[in-house]
């Protein structure tokens, strides 16, 4: 239980207690249970747009709620990455401009650009999905991106000597790897059992995809490089689902919870 607290604590801004406590061997023992806190990221922003719903909203405005939802739960966290990976990225001339200016912190051009189309693509998904009553699939892309994160801090090195991320590529391990992917098809395997496991290799494949391509520029990656993989993997899961032909990926009669 701990280790899950640490877990929730680390990823989301629920109170459960200050992230400092934890030793770097209880750090990277949470990393297993990165799937189903993913879940809880895509559930309770979730339940705003159904209550908004059935409050007579449309899917736009349910939508919108979401994502604002969304964004205050997990503190922005991984949005943070992904404008300050953009900014290095684009803007490093080698290796060492681009953590310097991952490590500043601040918002350039070219991270504004990837925030704003990053959350417009959000709310255009999630009205898509929100209009065709697949509540079940916007549960699956934050849990899926999640579990990503963990096969990135596995098998990828840390770029930098000492950062926030060091304890978990410290002490990362073989199983937390394969609890974190057996806790995924587990958690998900009522939502889409079919589809949920293409969509867990779709999301392991875009974020390991990233890591290769950072690697190759930086020597290994850093915590703002796993808040874009985050994101990337995120939005080509959610970019699927959206694209699917009606009643492909409906196990269940989940649009009875809609209004």
């Amino acid at each position: 239980m701990r280790r899950l607290r640490y877990s929730i604590t680390f990823l989301t801004r629920l109170p459960l207690g200050p992230r400092g406590e934890a030793s770097g061997s209880e750090l990277s023992g949470s990393l297993p249970y990165y799937p189903l806190v993913g879940l809880l990221i895509g559930a309770l922003p979730l339940l705003v747009a159904l209550g908004a719903l059935r409050l007579g909203s449309g899917p736009s405005l349910a939508a919108a709620l979401m994502l604002i939802a969304a964004v205050l739960l997990t503190g922005a966290l991984h949005l943070d990455g992904l404008a300050d990976a953009v900014d290095g990225l684009a803007g490093g001339a080698d290796r060492e401009d681009t953590l310097r200016i991952m490590k500043e912190g601040t918002v350039g051009p070219f991270g504004a650009v990837a925030l704003i189309l990053d959350l417009l693509l959000r709310w255009l998904i999630g009205s898509e999905l929100l209009a065709r009553t697949r509540w079940n699939l916007l549960l699956l892309a934050p849990a899926f991106a999640r579990t990503a994160l963990v096969a990135l801090i596995l098998l990828f090195p840390y770029a930098r000597r000492e950062g926030t991320s060091t304890p978990f590529f410290a002490g990362s391990k073989p199983r937390h790897l394969s609890l974190a992917l057996l806790l995924a098809l587990l958690l998900t395997a009522p939502l889409a059992p079919l589809l949920g496991p293409l969509l867990l290799l779709l999301g392991l494949g875009v974020a390991i995809g990233t890591g290769i391509y950072v690697r190759r520029r930086l020597g290994g990656i850093t915590g703002d490089i796993l808040g874009l993989a985050n994101e990337l993997a995120e939005l080509a899961i959610l970019l699927v689902c959206a694209l699917l032909p009606a009643g492909a990926a409906l196990s269940l009669p989940w649009s009875a919870l809609g209004p």
